[in-house]
C-alpha cells in the first residue's frame, strides 16, 4: 500500500489558519506596547538621575580622599566653608527665623 503525499490544500489551510488571529487576540500585546512607549521618557529621566547621583557620590569620595591625603590644604577648605556658612547665615537672618 502506497502512502499518499500530503495535500497542498491542507498545508495551505494550516498555514493560513495559524497566521490569522482575530483582532482582539492582539489587543493585550498592543496595549502593553503602548504602555512601554508611554513610560520610556520616565525611564530615561530615571537613568539620567541615577547617573547624576552616581557622579555626585564619586566626586564626594574623590574629594574626601584628596583631602585626607593632603592634596587639598585645610586652609582652603576652611575658607570655602566659611564663605558658604556666611551665606547660609545671611539667608537665615534675612528670612527672620533668627
Amino acid at each position: 500500500m502506497t502512502k499518499r503525499p500530503p495535500s497542498p490544500v491542507r498545508n495551505e489551510f494550516s498555514r493560513l489558519e495559524g497566521a490569522s488571529l482575530p483582532w482582539w487576540a492582539m489587543a493585550p500585546s498592543v496595549a502593553w506596547r503602548c504602555v512601554q512607549i508611554a513610560i520610556l521618557p520616565l525611564r530615561l529621566y530615571v537613568l539620567i538621575a541615577e547617573a547624576i547621583v552616581t557622579t555626585t557620590f564619586a566626586s564626594i569620595i574623590v574629594f574626601v580622599v584628596l583631602l585626607w591625603k593632603g592634596y587639598i590644604p585645610d586652609s582652603l577648605v576652611a575658607e570655602q566653608l566659611g564663605v558658604v556658612g556666611n551665606r547660609i547665615l545671611g539667608i537665615v537672618q534675612a528670612s527672620g527665623i533668627l
